[in-house]
């Protein structure tokens, strides 16, 4: 038997598992808790990434009978009981709408023989002692409740359930244990976020994908809402909190969705494609009273209309972004303002507190929280005024084109002088959407081109490169085949799963990094708002969110072909900037 990937129904239930300590998480900070689960994959730069296979577990207790198997990283064992492991709650009352709700048939404890396992994918046939008398879903814990895996019901042949999942909607990691659940409700559970598939919940999704180049800065932009429009936004003029807990730019990806967002008072968030994991932390809270408005374009509209519909019936209201001359119709609740070119920044401002993802917030992404004031003021020119010229704020900036430059310029400065003189030994590159051609004014080739200088160092650095799609254009792969020609240490990787955006050093392979670069802006020429910053060695709290998520990343790609051995290296260009 074996697992093929496909593309789920829209889920917000991975919006809780990474939040909280237990139960297991698709990705969690280096410091993991113990026993109840939670912990970051054990697949690490420098090693090669321990692959999923699928292995059989022998299933004991409970009263069952039947298979159960598992696709894992390394093995795990499996007990089955009637009653909640020690420390586990029963089904609950309604804290979310994806929460299960109904009567515990079988709770199955999943547990890893090694220090961890990460579960992608599970089916089972189970015999239970008793026929279900109602439709049975399947949940797992996450630490503090209850979540559904999916919507749609098992098979119940009178005492046997049977249930497959390819590709679980999260990536969950038994540290040592995972707990699941099979129970029966009189009714659905409750509804999943109609939202749009996120890549912890569909490998198939392209939550990010490469912009389209018919943005640009000649469209005139228009700081004042469109004519006939209602609705006025004030979720984005918050006056900047006068303290905060953290100091520098902190990962907060544990406590965004669950205790962030959904106890704010005060939220404007910026997405490219809403994920569902912030789609029902933003319904949640406006359905609480918060004022909350969403920044969209408007040529993501058809994958973002759902999302945006349920955060406005919840009580939100949305702004959406168009950069030529049609758009939709201003409402009560939905405002259309022109823009020079389409916002892929992923920018939050709650409560006075400024935050960035480089993804399209999941729960398995970083996600800064940014105390400095500078870049709390760019953030918000760009989410209320949409400026010709985006800000920058020292080596955080507000525009793709200018952060790539940043890019580039981190590793002309900073890696590649580090590798010359063996104060690196790995570099790890992650994107989205790749295209090494040059174009001029656009910096995307010359990220790339740094690339090829560390490839071919005479030492020979480690190199890991994680890159999801390859087709724009069609040199990108043989581009990036070159890396493996000029360096024998380098790894290419391919995901069909949305990335953040990375370049990263470490001193020694596999070791903790020793600076980096992170933002939202893929390698490509299109100008649109994204962010790019730098982060240096002192800040070891962001580096090591940023190698936790590297080595989750690693964990689930896979390699692109290798080149003919007999191909020669193109030699590697000198940046234009």
């Amino acid at each position: 038997m074996s697992f093929s990937r496909i593309a789920w129904p829209a889920v917000a239930l991975v919006a809780f598992l990474a939040a909280c300590g237990g139960g297991g998480g698709g990705y969690t900070p280096p410091a993991s808790s113990g026993g109840t689960g939670g912990g970051s994959s054990s697949s690490a730069p420098g090693t090669s990434p321990s692959p999923a296979s699928l292995q059989a577990v022998t299933l004991s207790g409970g009263g069952a009978t039947g298979t159960f198997s598992l696709l894992t990283t390394s093995p795990v064992t499996a007990q089955a009981g009637t009653t909640p492991p020690s420390g586990i709650t029963a089904l609950a009352a309604r804290r979310k709408t994806t929460l299960a709700t109904g009567t515990p048939l079988l709770y199955l404890t999943v547990t890893a023989t090694a220090a961890s396992a990460t579960l992608t994918g599970m089916t089972g046939s189970l015999t239970l002692s008793a026929a279900p008398t109602q439709p049975v879903y399947v949940a797992y814990w996450t630490g503090t409740e209850w979540d559904n895996v999916s919507d749609t019901a098992a098979t119940v042949t009178n005492a046997t359930v049977s249930f497959t999942y390819p590709q679980l909607a999260a990536t969950i990691v038994a540290n040592p244990n995972a707990y699941f659940l099979l129970y029966e409700t009189g009714s659905s559970p409750l509804p999943m976020a109609s939202a749009s598939p996120s890549p912890a919940a569909s490998s198939s999704a392209a939550p990010s994908a490469s912009p389209s180049p018919s943005s640009s800065h000649a469209a005139s932009p228009s700081p004042s809402p469109s004519a006939g429009a209602n609705f006025v936004d004030t979720a984005c003029l918050q006056t900047p909190a006068p303290t905060q807990p953290v100091t520098v730019p902190t990962d907060v990806h544990t406590t965004f969705f669950t205790t962030i967002v959904e106890h704010a008072q005060t939220i404007c968030l910026s997405a490219w494609d809403l994920s569902s994991d912030v789609d029902t932390a933003l319904e949640y809270a406006a359905s609480h009273g918060a004022s909350v408005t969403v920044v969209t374009p408007y040529s993501e509209n058809s994958s973002n209309s759902s999302d945006i519909a349920a955060i406005v019936a919840a009580g939100g209201h949305a702004k959406t972004e168009y950069t030529g001359s049609s758009h939709g119709t201003p409402t009560s609740s939905i405002q259309y303002q022109q823009a020079p070119m389409d916002i892929h920044a992923k920018f939050a401002l709650i409560d006075g507190v400024a935050y960035m993802d480089g993804h399209n917030w999941f729960s398995t992404d970083v996600i800064l929280q940014d105390p400095i004031a500078g870049d709390f003021a760019a953030i918000q020119s760009d989410l209320e005024n949409f400026p010709a010229t985006p800000p920058s704020n020292g080596t955080f900036t507000t525009d793709k084109q200018v952060s790539l430059k940043t890019e580039s310029a981190y590793l002309q400065s900073t890696a590649i002088p580090a590798f010359n003189t063996g104060a690196a030994l790995e570099y790890d590159f992650i994107t989205e959407s790749f295209n090494p051609s040059s174009s001029s004014g656009d910096y995307n080739d010359d990220v790339y081109d740094g690339m090829c200088q560390i490839a071919a160092i005479p030492s020979h650095p480690t190199m890991y490169v994680i890159v999801e799609d390859l087709s724009e254009p069609s040199t990108a792969e043989t581009a990036l085949q070159n890396l493996a020609i000029l360096d024998p240490n380098a790894h290419i990787y391919s995901s069909s799963s949305g990335q953040e955006k990375i370049s990263m050093i470490r001193a020694t392979v596999g070791g903790a990094p020793s600076s980096a670069w992170f933002g939202s802006s893929n390698a490509t020429t299109t100008d649109l708002f994204d962010w790019g910053m730098d982060i240096p060695g002192s800040n070891t709290a962001a580096l090591g969110a940023l190698q936790s998520y590297y080595a989750y990343a690693l964990g689930n790609a896979s390699a692109i072909p290798s080149p003919s051995p007999a191909t020669s290296p193109a030699p590697c260009a000198s940046p234009h900037a």
